[in-house]
């Protein structure tokens, strides 16, 4: 059997991240293994977390998603970083060169 993908999800709102977790755990190729409101104590237990992919929402309990995976990637160095996707409400251009800056693979 093959290895699931490890996922973490970032998001202030629970019942996002909970709809996310059932959605993601049912299928069998993924597995939740973090989850969290995105408090910049995260940083560090993401360091340390073997996660496959981060699903991170633009708005954490410690500011933009896009400054938090900025501040990861500073911590772990560009390489060690889990690639990560960035959730949003609506289509904002800005904020979609902002996170492919930053090195987030979509938005």
């Amino acid at each position: 059997m093959a290895s699931k993908i490890r996922i973490g999800l970032l998001d202030t709102d629970s019942d996002v991240r909970l709809g996310r977790k059932l959605v993601l755990s049912s299928q069998p190729k993924f597995e939740v293994v973090f989850d969290s409101d995105g408090s910049i104590e995260d940083i560090e237990a993401i360091e340390q977390s073997l996660i496959d992919v981060l699903v991170i929402d633009q708005r954490l309990s410690s500011g933009a998603g896009v400054s938090f995976y900025a501040s990861l990637r500073n911590l772990t160095g560009v390489k060690l970083a889990p690639p990560a996707l960035l959730t949003a409400s609506f289509a904002q251009p800005d904020l979609l060169l902002d996170a492919l800056q930053e090195g987030i693979l979509d938005v």
